[in-house]
């Protein structure tokens, strides 16, 4: 980055440290396999990746096998308060990260 600041020239950095690519970069890169997954912003990769690789890849985060009926998200016969009005009725996968997640004590239902 230094180089970059110092000459003003575009560069390419490459690396498989994740928490350095956010930090450096104006705009990221993710590839898999040879692929490029997604490109866009370090704030679009994060809070947007367009795949659960990408997902996975860039910060922590944990998956739930859902279902989605009718537009909303169910965990077993419960619905969780998600709507997913765009996708298909069936089985699916909920990725989220953990600083997402509230925990409420004492809630019925």
């Amino acid at each position: 980055r230094e180089i970059h600041d110092r000459t003003g020239h575009t560069t390419v950095f490459v690396t498989h440290d994740q928490e350095e690519a956010l930090e450096l970069a104006d705009r990221v890169v993710v590839m898999s396999q040879g692929r490029i997954e997604q490109v866009g912003s370090a704030d679009e990769i994060y809070d947007t990746p367009n795949s659960p690789f990408v997902y996975s890849f860039i910060g922590e985060s944990s998956s739930l096998p859902v279902k989605v009926e009718s537009g909303e998200v169910w965990i077993a016969d419960r619905s969780i308060g998600l709507s997913a009005p765009h996708a298909a009725s069936g089985d699916a996968m909920l990725y989220f990260r953990p600083h997402d997640v509230e925990l409420l004590d004492g809630c019925s239902g």
